[in-house]
This record gives structure tokens, sequence and C-alpha cells, in this order.
């Protein structure tokens, strides 16, 4: 990846590039006789803001406005939740019973003159996991799957209905009835409402069985069992709950994004005029959600840290709400957000730093501020993003910037037959940046270390100037520039693999009392007329 800002100065090295792009070596001859001079053009290049930053960012991390004006953004998804997470039933729930012969009297069914009837009620609490302030008052099924158990060890003639009071069908209650005979149902209920009693802070569900005792060859000894049953629900799939669903911290997991502008900075600093932290937020869970922060720091250069704070800036004990659909709005998803500034935030210093990265730990909690009706669907979502916005408006100070690239002498030569006596490099540039450059470039071989500077001094290229007062810099043009090696420092760097180049950029009027602030735009571009001139010591030259 490129530096992020090097289009700075990068014209300065652009020439090893440039070699590839414009000349096909596989053209020249490697004996061409002609004067002992040769001068090669390396290339005409427009260096503009876009390409160099793209260089170093996603595609959409770059975004310009119709002006042209550049702003660097950077997204993260914090989390996503949804209604699973947030609201998870304790199931299967099961209860059971049974019917005795509780008089004194054994009973012979074999002379009954009509059924017998018994009658019980069992009740089901149908509670949340770890949630035990939930009021439910109707949950909307798409579909539910029940058991029913029933056995007796008699051979009993007659029927077991059960009845469930608070699940309803198009109004009318779910009735079930079987045969006592050791009979087994599982059933899936569809489309059904189910409207709980809550009762001594628990969502009650009551199951009212009939036992139905007909004309059998059976005497049922006095104070004996002669039937059980047992009830479960065992999963159901909702389309909406309705009701007060408590209070639940939905906490994530800490969570990282890289800043890479400021992780190829060597030094100084790019002063951002109005940063903006957005922290946006989608929402169809139909109750408040508020969310803080008990970490949101960022990791310096120097692997230290400066945690992100400020008047308006949400944490665990001043959350933000993040608005909620009205019950009219079921299954719609409600836009947020939280935007911090510099006015409100230390966002301007924690820049200052250099962040490579943000490490955030996010806090969440339902109902923290109270509403006493709640709903969910089975669509409802929460998601939460973060944007760091840097406009491309401000000073740079100072600012130090490297990168590396290859490079090799004997690729424009034959050392066997020819010898070089001077090597020297032309630069021109147009540049309408509102930047001064002072640059330099090292020589370096395949270890990485410098074997000398192509410039005596840093260079210094100086920035474009508004002429017109339309807030936008005109271009400088240079002189051309002749670097000539001499032969003590051709020696020197004769073994070269790579080229490092280091400079310092500072916006133009950057060192004022307030500094002048600039903005970068689309149009902005640095142009550079490259080329080398060879002096050979003979007339056989090689290119290869």
């Amino acid at each position: 990846m490129k530096k992020t800002a090097f289009f700075f100065f990068n014209l300065l090295i652009l020439f090893s590039s440039c070699i590839k792009e414009e000349i096909d070596a596989n053209l020249l001859s490697t004996n061409i006789i002609t004067s002992p001079t040769l001068a090669v053009p390396l290339g005409y290049l427009e260096l503009s803001i876009d390409k160099y930053l793209s260089d170093s960012l996603f595609p959409e991390q770059l975004t310009q406005d119709a002006t042209g004006f550049f702003t660097l953004m950077y997204h993260q998804k914090l989390y996503t939740l949804d209604g699973e997470e947030i609201l998870k039933f304790d199931l299967p729930i099961s209860s059971s019973n049974r019917f005795e012969n509780n008089s004194a009297l054994d009973i012979n069914l074999g002379i009954i003159p009509s059924d017998l009837i018994y009658y019980d009620t069992l009740l089901l609490n149908l509670n949340f996991d770890n949630n035990s302030e939930a009021r439910i008052d109707s949950i909307i099924l798409q579909s539910m799957d029940i058991k029913l158990l029933v056995n007796s060890i008699f051979p009993i003639n007659g029927e077991l209905e059960i009845k469930i009071p608070q699940l309803k069908k198009n109004g009318q209650i779910y009735s079930k009835t079987t045969a006592i005979n050791g009979f087994n149902t599982d059933a899936e209920l569809i489309n059904y409402k189910l409207s709980p009693i809550f009762r001594n802070d628990s969502n009650i569900v009551e199951l009212i069985f009939k036992a139905s005792l007909k004309n059998s060859p059976v005497i049922i000894t006095a104070g004996s069992e002669f039937l059980n049953y047992q009830f479960s629900i065992e999963s159901f799939d909702y389309s909406s709950i309705f009701g007060y669903l408590g209070i639940q911290n939905l906490a994530a997991e800490e969570q990282q994004f890289s800043l890479p502008f400021f992780e190829k900075l060597q030094d100084g600093v790019f002063h951002f005029v109005n940063p903006k932290l957005k922290i946006m937020f989608e929402n169809s869970f139909g109750f408040p959600i508020s969310i803080g922060f008990s970490k949101f720091e960022a990791v310096t250069r120097r692997n230290g840290t400066l945690q992100v704070n400020g008047s308006a800036f949400p944490d665990a004990t001043n959350p933000f709400t993040i608005k909620f659909p009205s019950l009219q709005q079921l299954n719609m998803a409600i836009e947020d957000s939280l935007i911090l500034g510099q006015q409100t935030t230390n966002l301007f210093e924690v820049l200052e730093a250099l962040p490579t990265q943000f490490s955030f730990q996010t806090l969440a909690m339902s109902n923290f501020v109270s509403s006493p009706y709640n709903f969910i669907s089975d669509s409802s979502k929460l998601s939460v993003d973060v944007i760091l916005e840097l406009p491309l408006y401000g000073y740079a100070s100072y600012l130090s910037l490297q990168d590396t690239m290859e490079f090799t002498i004997d690729d424009f030569y034959n050392p066997e037959k020819q010898k070089i006596k001077k090597l020297s490099f032309t630069l021109d540039f147009t540049n309408s940046f509102p930047v001064e450059v002072w640059a330099q470039i090292y020589f370096v071989d395949e270890n990485k270390v410098i074997l000398d500077s192509m410039f005596d001094e840093t260079f210094k290229l100086n920035g474009g100037i508004d002429m017109n007062n339309d807030g936008k810099t005109d271009p400088t043009i240079s002189d051309v520039q002749i670097v000539e090696l001499s032969n003590e420092k051709f020696e020197r760097i004769k073994n070269t693999r790579y080229l490092l180049n280091k400079g310092i950029i500072q916006t133009a009027n950057a060192r004022n009392t307030p500094p002048e602030n600039v903005k970068f735009y689309s149009d902005y571009s640095l142009l550079a007329n490259l080329g080398a001139i060879f002096e050979f010591e003979e007339l056989n030259i090689s290119t290869k």
C-alpha cells in the first residue's frame, strides 16, 4: 500500500515507475553507436489526490462533494442485534398432574349410568431467560409445537379434553380432546395468538383439563391414581410480541478499526479542522435502547492510548437513547444518529496524537428510559455503525512521510560494455497543491542500508497560490532542476536496489498564527516532467 499522503512529494522519485511505463526495453538495441551522452525521458506525469490517497484507502473511504472537495471516511459496523439475541424464551416448558380417586369408596365404572367428570388446572410460566421483569401481553405466533402425554394403569374408556383460554385463533379458544388409553399427541399450531396472564411477576398460561370417564369394566380403588398427564410447549416462532419487555444488558464484544492515513505518517501532524465522529443507528425494535461506551480510545503510533471523551460523548452514566418505532410503525426501521465534533469532544486533540486505530467497547440496555408498552417482531433489528469523517480541510506542520521503491542502475546499461562517467536527473514541476515540500531521496542497498542521498540539501517546492480569490490555489511552476551525481557519489550508490523517499510537507502559511487552513480539491494536481542523462566512457551503449 502506498503512503496515504505521499502525493505531496512522490513526484521526485517516480522516474523508476515511469521507465517501466514509458520505455519498452525489448525495442532498444544492445549495441547502438551514438554520442557519449544519452538523455532518457522518463515520463510526464499528473499526480492527483484521489489517485494517491486511494492507494492507501478503500474506494469508499475517499469521497468528494459536488465541488470536488475531498473527505476521508472510515466506517466500522459496531454490531447488529436481532430479536432472538435480545429475547430468548426458556423453552421447552411443561407441567404435569394426575387424577385420583380421593373418596373412601371404590369406583366401579361398569355400573355408572353416565360419565364421571373430573377437572384440573395447570399453570405454565412463560418467561424469558434472565429477564424476570418482562410482561407479555400477547404473542402473535407463526407456529407453536406442543406435546400432550396421557397415561392410565387402567383400561378406562374415556376422554381427556384440554383447553387453553389464552391461546386463540380467529377468536376461538384452543381445545383438544384425546382418548384415555395411553395415547400421546404432538401438534403444530399455526397462526395463533397467545395472551398470557401476568401474575406474581410471571407470564402464566392456564391449561384446563376435563377428564370424562365412561362406562368401563374397571374398578378404581379408593385413594388410587387412575390417570396422569403432561403438557409441554416445545418451541414456537413468533411474528410479533407485545407488552413490556424489561431491562436487559446488550453488551457487544470489544472491536477495533484502523486508520490507514495516520499509520503512514512518520512525524509531524495533519491538523483536521472539522473532524466528526458519527454513530449511526437503524432500529426496528419497539422499545428504547440506550447506548454508551465503557471504552473508546485511540491507539497512537507509539502504542500510547488516549480516551475519547467530552460533554456529549455517551458512556455508562450518560447513555444516548436511540429513537424507536411507534406501534403504528411496526416492522419499520427508524434511523437515528449521534454526531460528535470538536466542540463537544476532545476529538481534535485525539487526532493530533496520530491514532493508528480506535478501540471501543459498547454498552447497551433496553428500557433504560422506561417505556410502558413495547413490541418486537421477527424482523426486528438494531444496527450500529461508527463513521469517522475527516474533511481535507486544515493545515500540515512538519509532516514527515516516507516510502520505498525498487531502483537498479544496471537496468539502464550493460556494465560489461559501458562505463557510466556521469549520471544526472532532470526534474521540473507544476504544482497546484496548497502545500510546500522539502524532499530527499536516499539510495538504499538490498539490505535496506542507506548508501547516500540524491540532493546535497533537501529540495523545496513551493505550493500553489490562490491568485483570483476563488478559494482554490493556482499552479506554481518551478524551474528545471538538474541533479548531477559526482563520481564519488555514483561509486557509493551503484549497488542501489531501492530508493527511500522521505519528505517533510507543510501547507503554505501554516506557520502563521493562527495557521491558515486550506482545502484539497479533486482538480488539484502535481505535474512532473522527469528525465535522466547518462554520460558513458565508450560509444557502445547498452540499456540492458
